[in-house]
């Protein structure tokens, strides 16, 4: 955030991001979920794996016409964000496989650099960490844009 004079601060109550408006007639959206959840129990813990929120699958539409074109920003990432928080940095690799049922549909590679870290997943799946011989599991749900009529 640059630095300009803050006016207004609140979290939203459905969507439980902070919003920040700024003098500068800007405003800028942080998903604090994991904040939120953070505490001293978690701050103990070697690992921790939070919390998984579903996110819509929004479809983006063609249009002829655009009433922002100078509009400059950053939308949220267009999948589940995965949360873990490492005490310490881990020697080995950190894992996060994504599945469908019984399939394996990804894994990626996460950071294994202490403090909080993410990686992201579109779609509606099972989330499994593994750190060295330990896995943790989340259930992760992406939501239909209910805006459009033809969705799968």
């Amino acid at each position: 955030m640059p630095a300009i004079p803050v006016h207004d601060l609140v979290i939203h109550p459905r969507e439980n991001d902070l919003v920040v408006g700024t003098h500068g007639r800007g405003f800028y959206i942080a998903d604090i979920s994991p904040l939120q959840e953070l505490n001293a129990d978690v701050l103990d813990q070697e690992v921790y794996f939070f919390h998984l929120e579903p996110k819509v699958q929004w479809k983006i539409i063609s249009q002829h016409t655009r009433s922002a074109q100078n509009f400059s920003g950053e939308n949220e990432s267009r999948g589940i964000v995965v949360y873990y928080y490492l005490k310490k940095r881990f020697a080995g690799e950190v894992k996060v496989a994504v599945y469908q049922g019984q399939k394996l549909l990804q894994e990626m590679t996460g950071s294994n650099e202490p403090g909080l870290n993410q990686v992201v997943w579109p779609g509606t799946f099972t989330v499994i960490l593994t750190i060295g011989n330990k896995t943790w599991k989340r259930r992760a749900l992406v939501l239909k844009d209910h805006w459009i009529k033809d969705q799968q």
